[in-house]
C-alpha cells in the first residue's frame, strides 16, 4: 500500500486528491535517486519525514515543521516542478532566511525576491532546472528596473526570479544591488500587485513567485539537529548526499567554521529576538526628558526611544583534565569575552566531577582573569550536566552552556535542555551527542 504523502486536514476534499497526492510521492521518490540522475537525498531526508498539506494559498510555502500546498498550484504542476518547489521550499527553511530578516532593518519584499534570485540560481546551477512553463517565465532584475511584466498565460500572470548575473553573489550581495534600486523596484511590484482583481488567495492571478515565504516555527537549535540527521540518512543511502554547491553550505550550518566568538553573538540575538529583546529600536523603551520655557517651567514633555537589551546568563565548563594544555583553556577563556560583555555567567572547572566550589562568577570581562583551574584527572562530564540545574546559579536561569574541551571524553546523556556549544581545541576529536560543536583551531 502506498503512503498518502498529500492530506487535507482543512476538509477542502477536492475531487482529485489522490492525483495531487501522487505528483509528491513521484516528486519525493525522485529526490531519493542520487544527483547524477536528477535527485538530492539531502533534500529528501529532510523533506519526506514531514506532513504534506493542502493550504488555502496561490502557490506553496514552508514553515519548517510542514509542507503545504494550494491545489490549484500543485495541480498545475508536473512531478519533476513539484521537485523543484520542495528544493526552493528546504533551501528557504534550511538557510533560515525569513529568519534572517524577520528583525533587521533590510526592506521584507527586497530581501525575499533577493532569496528567491540565490536559489533559483542554485537550482539552476546545481540541479539544471531550466525555469518557464507552470514555474513562471525568468524575471531578470534588467526586466524589473526596465518596468518588463511577465507575459499573460491563459489570463494568468506568471514569473519567477532568475537572474544569470548574480549566480555566483550571495543573497546579501543581490539585497546590496536590489536596495541600490528600491525605488524603481518598489514601483515595478505595485504595478504587479495592481493586476491582481481576484480578491481570491488560491485563485490569484499573479505569480512571481515559486512559493509564499512563512515565518519558521523550528528554532535554530532544533534545525541543526534536523539538518544534522539528514545529512547523515543521506550519507547513509550512499548515493551522493547532495549536490556539490550546497554541501559546504550545509557542513557550514552543521559544523561552523566561523569564530567561536562570532557563534556566540550568534546564539545571543536569537535568544534575545525569540523573547522580542533585540538590541535595536524596532520595540523601543523609552526615557523621557523635559523642555522648559524661559521661567523654568516644564513647557512640554518628549519622549526618546532607547535600546533594547538583552542580558544573557551562561555556564561555561572549563575542562581542566590532563589532556588540556594550559594554552588549551587560555584559548577557551578568550572565546569568553564576548559572553562576559553581554552577561553574565560562572566558569565551572571540570574533569571527572565539577568543581563548583571553585566557580568563578563572570559580570565583566576583568573577571575571566580570576578563572580558577583545579583537577587535571580523567574527562567525564556526566556529573557536571546532572548536577547543573541544583546549582543556586542555575536556579535563576541559564540560557546557554558552553563547554571548552579538546573533546577527548566521556558523556552518557544523549540531549539536554539548554543550549549547549562545544568550542574543541581538537579538530578531530569525535562530535559531542548533543547541541552544536565549533572548532577553536
Amino acid at each position: 500500500m502506498r503512503i498518502q504523502r498529500l492530506t487535507d486536514p482543512q476538509g477542502f476534499s477536492p475531487p482529485d486528491i489522490g492525483l495531487l497526492s501522487e505528483k509528491v510521492s513521484s516528486a519525493l521518490t525522485r529526490l531519493c535517486k542520487s544527483v547524477s540522475a536528477g535527485g538530492n537525498p539531502f533534500i529528501y531526508c529532510f523533506s519526506a519525514v514531514k506532513p504534506h498539506v493542502l493550504e488555502d494559498m496561490p502557490t506553496a510555502g514552508t514553515d519548517g515543521k510542514k509542507y503545504y500546498w494550494g491545489s490549484e498550484f500543485l495541480r498545475s504542476l508536473t512531478p519533476d516542478e513539484v521537485l523543484i518547489v520542495i528544493c526552493h521550499e528546504t533551501y528557504h527553511v534550511v538557510l533560515q532566511h525569513v529568519d534572517r530578516v524577520k528583525y533587521s532593518a533590510r526592506d521584507k519584499d527586497l530581501w525575499n525576491v533577493a532569496c528567491d534570485f540565490w536559489i533559483n540560481g542554485l537550482l539552476k546551477k546545481e540541479h539544471h532546472v531550466k525555469f518557464g512553463g507552470n514555474l513562471g517565465t525568468p524575471i531578470s532584475i534588467k526586466d524589473v528596473l526596465s518596468g518588463t511584466m511577465p507575459p499573460m498565460v491563459e489570463g494568468r500572470l506568471s514569473g519567477c526570479f532568475v537572474d544569470d548575473t548574480v549566480l555566483d553573489k550571495t543573497v546579501e550581495q543581490i539585497y546590496d544591488i536590489l536596495d541600490k534600486n528600491r525605488d524603481k523596484i518598489k514601483k515595478w511590484m505595485e504595478s504587479i500587485r495592481a493586476l491582481d482583481n481576484t480578491g481570491d488567495s488560491e485563485s490569484s492571478n499573479i505569480q512571481i513567485t515559486l512559493d509564499t515565504h512563512m515565518d519558521s516555527k523550528v528554532d535554530a537549535t532544533a534545525l541543526a539537529e534536523e539538518i544534522r540527521t539528514a545529512l547523515e540518512a543521506a550519507k547513509a543511502m550512499g548515493i551522493g548526499k547532495v549536490p556539490g554547491g550546497i554541501e559546504d553550505i550545509l557542513g557550514e550550518l552543521d559544523n561552523p567554521t566561523i569564530p567561536p566568538s562570532e557563534w556566540i553573538k550568534r546564539v545571543i540575538f536569537r535568544k534575545a529576538t525569540s523573547q522580542g529583546l533585540f538590541n535595536d529600536y524596532h520595540r523601543p523603551r523609552r526615557r523621557g526628558f523635559s523642555i522648559y520655557d524661559h521661567q523654568g517651567n516644564v513647557e512640554s514633555q518628549l519622549f526618546m526611544p532607547r535600546r533594547r537589551g538583552y542580558k544573557i546568563r551562561w555556564v561555561a565548563m572549563m575542562d581542566t583534565s590532563g589532556s588540556m594544555t594550559s594554552d588549551d583553556m587560555a584559548y577557551g577563556i578568550k572565546e569568553l569575552k564576548t559572553l562576559a560583555s553581554l552577561g553574565e555567567g560562572m566558569i565551572v572547572p571540570t574533569d571527572v566531577i565539577p568543581y563548583w566550589d571553585r566557580s568563578t562568577r563572570i559580570e565583566s570581562v576583568g573577571d575571566l582573569s580570576t578563572t580558577k583551574v583545579h583537577g587535571r584527572g580523567g574527562t567525564a562530564f556526566d556529573r557536571f550536566f546532572s548536577e547543573l540545574p541544583k546549582q543556586s546559579f542555575a536556579r535563576e536561569g541559564i540560557d546557554l552552556i558552553i563547554a571548552v574541551t579538546d573533546g577527548h571524553f566521556v558523556l552518557n546523556q544523549h540531549s539536554y535542555p539548554i543550549d549547549t556549544v562545544w568550542i574543541y581545541t581538537d579538530n578531530k576529536a569525535p562530535n559531542p551527542p548533543f547541541g552544536r560543536r565549533i572548532n577553536l583551531k
